[in-house]
């Protein structure tokens, strides 16, 4: 049964990057049984991301947010404190983007306590530092809520994703900085170009396209509402290039002429792997 099961994990794990949601929800179904037979809820817990995922990517923001509120409940019920770390970040996006900030706050709290200071507590799911991720959703949370400390928990999440690696520190970037602008919650400072710019270049000398992407995003992001016509002309070539790379990496069905993104937060753009 575990050699039945563990494939299905990792292909549900991936496969938003390539299938149809169609397809993947016949794939989850098939492991959802299996481990309901088994009594398997962490792989149970692990495929869910993937799902999750894709719904996102698929336009379908409110049936993530379900199967994310579902796959919570379900890591809570498991209790270990490094698998709901780890997983909780495409929860977080899918509550985003369904405008569920009671629970962004409420599990992004549950993070920070479950992580106890260490920011690789978790990290085995693609994100290097998820104390730094959880860090950056409670002051989103808490500044689209009108709730105090959001500042101080900007600083502190870009203060540890600096010592992470290039994908984490252009990911809380994009949600720190990058979404406080977008959002009129803080100015396009010198601060905020500058943390962006560091983190692009981290990137490029790092070689890691997801990476570069997001932090393309969160620096051209940034430039767009400087005042400076250089700064609008950079900003937009950065977010064309950002594009362009979804366009090319993003799955097949996610650029159809068809297909309606969320688009009001970046994405996760993360692959999971499975639990050790």
């Amino acid at each position: 049964m575990s050699m039945r099961i563990a494939p299905r994990t990792m292909l549900c794990a991936t496969d938003w990057q390539a299938r149809a949601v169609q397809e993947s929800r016949g794939r989850f179904a098939q492991l959802r049984q299996l481990c309901k037979a088994a009594g398997d809820k962490v792989s149970l817990a692990i495929g869910m991301s993937g799902l999750a995922t894709e719904l996102l990517y698929a336009g379908r923001p409110s049936e993530g947010s379900r199967l994310a509120s579902e796959q919570m409940a379900l890591l809570e019920s498991i209790g270990d404190p490094t698998l709901t770390v780890g997983l909780a970040f495409v929860a977080f996006i899918n509550w985003f983007d369904s405008g569920e900030f009671g629970e962004i706050l409420r599990w992004s709290q549950t993070v920070i306590d479950l992580a106890e200071g260490d920011p690789t507590k978790g990290a085995g799911f693609g994100i290097g530092s998820p104390l730094a991720i959880g860090l950056a959703m409670r002051c989103v949370a808490r500044w689209w809520l009108g709730r105090p400390g959001w500042r101080q928990d900007l600083h502190d999440a870009v203060a540890m994703a600096r010592n992470s690696d290039p994908t984490t520190l252009a990911l809380v970037l994009a949600w720190t900085y990058g979404l406080a602008i977008t959002y009129a919650v803080i100015r396009a400072d010198d601060s905020a170009v500058h943390a962006s710019e560091e983190a692009l270049q981290t990137a490029q000398r790092a070689s890691s396209d997801i990476a570069v992407s997001l932090a393309e995003y969160a620096l051209g992001n940034a430039l767009l509402y400087r005042d400076a016509a250089a700064d609008h002309r950079r900003g937009l070539e950065l977010m064309v290039q950002a594009r362009e790379w979804q366009r090319e990496r993003m799955p097949p069905w996610s650029r159809s002429p068809s297909w309606r993104p969320p688009v009001r937060g970046p994405g996760a753009a993360t692959v999971m792997l499975p639990y050790r």
